[in-house]
């Protein structure tokens, strides 16, 4: 190892002699290239002026080529070679002639003076940038020179260095690696004693490394095989709770559903027999059980079966239990699986319960809404044909008497008739339609049928449910409103806009017709006391009147019932 350490010691000395010889020649050839380009200029300079002066012989023209040549000549590159050097000389007569000779000529304009001189002076200048030339070629060649001995010299340390690798490190190391791969093969295989050197110590390292290696595998598969169990037995349990959810939901708690649920939820869980018991609230002791024993005898109350039991429960609510039916204690994760099951089955069978207590809440809405409606219309007009029928049996000696009630009769049975079918159409709205717009539109179809009257609904309610008595005191209000507009306006347009006011919904009717009389709030005109009824009804304010432009507005504003319940 010491003979390899001076061998790469060496090497390592000669790269960094062949640097600093590089650095030591670009630093002495740093300003060379710039200098022979500044020479090349004095040259071209020169030639310049002499055809300026025979072209144009104008003195402001030569300052102008005088001063450029004076900067050329005072070039930093150019100043370097001011030393007793062969190219130093030359340029110094260079500079001397310019100064002397050739400038003093310019200046005081004998030119004929400078153009007899200006060949030997250029050829001067020629000189100089072929000395400078030869000054850089001979940096060139020295520098090739001491990079083909530093090349020489680390080819030769190279050789050596491969050899004592060679013969120090691939060996043993071939050895390691033949040792590795039969290690991580399963086999273990000793390396050679090397010595007490460094690889001889690494060997012993690898030795005891191999034995650890080989206990830590084997200990390793083992745990790795009882993980990838568990994980393959939690995924199955994941699978089985997400399809269970899944039935749950698209075809509810039923029977068959559950019978299936727990075959598949024995075999995953790897229990020998489950037993489902599910009650009613009414009669909690009374159990509906599913069971994968053949042996259960439907007999809870007296139930011995033993094993262990999961509650299932939904906010103190309990539905059952679910009978893991077993005399060995069960796992941590066989016990988190049926508790999963237990609650999802019970969120499941509450969210069943409220969807069918909702449904039935709805009919019994819908229900007391219809009462409410027949009490309030059609039950009043058949009480007062009754009393009319009463009268007519008294009276009935008088002709004129009985006519009389008569006519009343048949205009009474008329608006009765009128009130079923407005009661009909607004019913069959409230049960078919999905909301209030699809409703409005419903009502006010048949009339736009019977008219020419354009009708307009303005619908900019969003998010804004309604219950279904709010929902007919609004299509009713808006139906008699668009009726006397019809019936009596004279207009073009009828508007319904239904908009949303912060808290407050708000119901418009307008039109561009004649307006309404002054004196019609005091009299029982146009259905005002249907209208008012039923604002009164929704709590609202209810106002009407003629517009300024012209036509007629009828408002109705009212909280909805679901922001009074939040506002408590």
């Amino acid at each position: 190892m010491g003979q390899t350490f001076w061998a790469i010691s060496a090497l390592s000395l000669l790269a960094l002699s062949s640097m600093l010889i590089s650095l030591t020649m670009a630093k002495l050839s740093e300003h060379d290239a710039q200098a022979i380009n500044q020479s090349g200029r004095l040259r071209m300079q020169a030639w310049n002026i002499a055809s300026e002066v025979r072209s144009a012989p104008q003195i402001i023209l030569n300052k102008q080529y005088i001063s450029r040549y004076d900067e050329t000549l005072a070039d930093p590159a150019l100043d370097q070679h001011l030393n007793d050097s062969p190219e130093g000389i030359a340029f110094q007569e260079i500079s001397r002639r310019w100064n002397v000779e050739m400038k003093p000529a310019l200046v005081a304009g004998t030119y004929d003076k400078y153009l007899s001189q200006a060949d030997d002076f250029v050829q001067k200048i020629d000189q100089f940038v072929f000395q400078l030339q030869q000054r850089n070629e001979q940096k060139l060649d020295l520098l090739e020179l001491a990079q083909a001995i530093c090349l020489a010299l680390t080819f030769l340390v190279l050789i050596s260095i491969t050899f004592l690798v060679k013969r120090n490190l691939l060996s043993p190391i071939s050895q390691f690696m033949a040792a590795a791969r039969s290690l991580s093969q399963g086999k273990i295989k000793q390396l050679d004693d090397f010595g007490d050197n460094e690889l001889g110590g690494l060997a012993k390292a690898f030795n005891r490394m191999a034995d650890r290696v080989t206990r830590s595998q084997n200990e390793l598969e083992r745990k790795v095989e009882e993980q990838t169990d568990s994980l393959r037995t939690a995924n199955r349990a994941l699978n089985f709770l997400f399809s269970a959810s899944r039935w749950l939901n698209e075809q509810g708690p039923g029977k068959k559903v559950l019978e299936g649920l727990i075959e598949e939820l024995r075999d995953i869980g790897k229990m020998p027999h489950l037993r489902l018991c599910l009650s009613t609230e009414k009669e909690p002791h009374n159990y509906d059980v599913i069971s994968t024993d053949l042996k259960c005898n439907q007999r809870c109350n007296s139930c011995n079966a033993g094993g262990v039991e999961i509650p299932i429960c939904e906010k103190g609510r309990k539905y059952g239990y679910v009978r893991a039916l077993t005399d060995d204690e069960l796992s941590q994760w066989q016990l988190q699986l049926l508790k999963s099951f237990a609650d999802m089955l019970a969120a499941t069978l509450k969210l069943n319960e409220q969807s069918i207590q909702k449904r039935q809440l709805g009919v019994m809405e819908e229900r007391a809404v219809i009462a409410r409606e027949l009490h309030d219309s059609l039950a009043q007009s058949l009480s007062y044909l009754k009393i009319q029928v009463t009268r007519l049996k008294r009276q009935k000696d008088d002709p004129e008497i009985c006519e009389a009630i008569t006519g009343e009769l048949q205009q009474g049975l008329n608006s009765a008739y009128r009130q079923l079918r407005e009661l009909l159409t607004t019913f069959r709205l409230t049960v078919e339609e999905t909301s209030l717009e699809k409703a409005l539109e419903g009502s006010v179809y048949d009339l736009r049928k019977q008219t020419d009257i354009a009708i307009e609904i303005d619908y900019t309610l969003r998010f804004c449910p309604l219950s279904a008595n709010e929902t007919i005191h609004v299509l009713q209000i808006v139906r008699e409103a668009v009726s006397n507009a019809v019936k009596h306006s004279r207009a073009k347009i009828i508007r319904v806009d239904c908009t949303r006011q912060q808290e407050k919904v708000k119901i418009e009717i307008l039109d561009d017709g004649i307006g309404i009389p002054e004196n019609c709030q005091k009299e029982n005109h146009y259905g005002m006391t249907i209208m008012r009824e039923r604002s009164d009804s929704l709590k609202a304010s209810f106002k009407i009147g003629s517009q300024p432009n012209g036509g007629t507005r009828v408002s109705v504003a009212f909280v909805p019932e679901y922001i009074r319940e939040d506002n408590g």
